[in-house]
């Protein structure tokens, strides 16, 4: 059966930022003030795939990593996540738009477990229903996310994660013995983080494609809706060929047979 209702109908899993396990590619991944080593380090997962970055000594400055993306939706939620680690600096996520809109989201993860921090709101225009969160791992390792609602006009999308110093202040003197560890930045348009989602060149958008539960040979895509009729208080499915609710390689039904469609309405 094809049930749009059904998260198991359909592959959920997106990551719109590149080369989540190793922000040491510089082709994706930006650094200010910051210098993020090639070997990785022991990641959440129990696999070294995660990176330590450190920063510089520069004074009076930000210190952060950043990627930009181009939205695929113009109006919708994005939450941007990520697990990190760090005994000498808090960590701030942000999003944020070339027009001046954006949410920060402080988080303090030298303390056990991590807490979110002071530093926290949307600011200017296009942001709202700006919720962060955290959840505390093992081995000093926190995943932290920002959600919003977006519905500025700009197309860019620009994620960074910020150091501040004990003060809770992004600009700081630095020093090479401080930093973070991270593993994990993930970008999804959904309201919450979930399941991470690595990804490497490429990469991964949220399937549109239905699966027959009945039948892994059988898939289709929805493309259109059934109509409510408010006089029989019904949903009307039309076979003919003018009015197809999902495309692809579906068995054929023989005239006459009785089928059944079950949906979740909200």
């Amino acid at each position: 059966a094809l049930d749009a209702a059904n998260p198991k109908s359909y592959l959920y899993a997106e990551n719109l930022l590149n080369y989540s396990q190793n922000v040491a590619i510089t082709t994706s991944w930006g650094a200010s003030n910051m210098t993020i080593s090639p070997t990785p380090v022991l990641a959440p997962n129990g696999t070294l795939t995660a990176n330590s970055v450190v920063e510089t000594a520069a004074a009076g400055a930000y210190h952060y990593i950043n990627q930009v993306i181009t939205r695929p939706t113009a109006n919708a939620y994005y939450t941007f996540s990520a697990y990190v680690k760090s005994s000498t600096r808090q960590i701030t996520l942000r999003m944020e738009t070339s027009s001046g809109g954006g949410v920060v989201a402080g988080y303090n993860v030298i303390s056990t477990p991590a807490t979110t921090g002071p530093t926290t709101g949307a600011y200017n225009t296009g942001y709202s229903n700006f919720t962060p969160s955290i959840e505390n791992f093992a081995n000093g390792w926190c995943r932290i996310s920002a959600s919003a609602y977006i519905s500025d006009g700009a197309s860019n999308l620009a994620l960074a994660i910020f150091t501040s110093n004990t003060a809770s202040n992004p600009i700081y003197d630095g020093n090479v013995n401080s930093g973070f560890f991270v593993w994990g930045p993930q970008l999804e348009r959904s309201n919450v983080a979930n399941p991470y989602v690595s990804t490497a060149a490429a990469n991964v958008i949220a399937s549109t494609t239905l699966t027959n539960l009945i039948s892994s040979n059988n898939s289709g895509t929805l493309i259109s809706y059934p109509i409510y009729n408010s006089t029989n208080k019904s949903f009307t499915f039309n076979g003919g060929t003018t009015d197809q609710y999902v495309t692809g390689n579906l068995s054929t039904i023989a005239a006459g047979s009785n089928v059944t469609t079950e949906a979740i309405i909200k």
